[in-house]
């Protein structure tokens, strides 16, 4: 997880000591998300055993890309407002459900991208 640190200084005159300036400083972290911190489970996946892999710790306006070994796109999801993960039921854009091997998931974010590896054994 990412942390970002923002300090505020608020510098008035003081009325007690004119002409001296008096300094109150807040400090605020704010958590921010990143791509790498995606968290996919199961990974990997049995597909004997469960039918979806799930994509948690998202924002938004994020999109995850499928992708074969090849680098061939597979399915493409959104993720949806207000809610921080989505779900790939290990289907293609056809509907059909791919074959068990090894897929690279793109994470596109806002100015960035990550790309990691996820499993489908049967």
């Amino acid at each position: 997880m990412c942390f970002v640190q923002i300090i505020l200084k608020i510098i008035w005159v003081s009325t007690v000591n004119p002409g001296r300036g008096d300094q109150l400083e807040l400090s605020y972290q704010l958590n921010t998300v990143k791509p790498h911190d995606v968290i996919v489970y199961p990974n990997p996946l049995n597909a004997a055993l469960y039918d979806n892999i799930t994509f948690t710790n998202l924002k938004s306006s994020w999109t995850i890309n499928i992708l074969n070994e090849y680098g061939q796109l597979v399915r493409s999801l959104k993720s949806q407002p207000l809610l921080n993960r989505v779900a790939w039921d290990i289907r293609n854009q056809r509907g059909n459900k791919v074959a068990p091997g090894i897929y690279l998931y793109q994470i596109k974010a806002e100015s960035t991208q990550y790309i990691g590896k996820l499993a489908i054994v049967r």
